[in-house]
């Protein structure tokens, strides 16, 4: 997808089932850190089955590429 400088960005990733693993996100293969960036949310619905991204008002160069939802046996692109 394609978004705007200033816009908010959600990512969502839901499974059937809560995960018996750790999750980390990552942008371009390094961790998200929310205690750097206070425009970084992150969250997991009290279920255990979501986990969610949000990144508010986007900067170009500093938000852009892969994000990923990571654990040592599973990627999410």
């Amino acid at each position: 997808d394609v978004f705007e400088a200033g816009e908010t960005l959600t990512i969502q990733c839901d499974f059937d089932k809560k995960p018996d693993e750790t999750f980390v996100w990552k942008l371009n293969d390094k961790p998200l850190d929310i205690k750097k960036d206070d425009r970084i949310l992150l969250e997991t619905t009290n279920d255990g089955k979501s986990f969610i991204l949000t990144v508010k008002d986007l900067r170009p160069k500093e938000d852009q590429g892969v994000y990923k939802l990571e654990s040592s046996h599973l990627v999410l692109e």
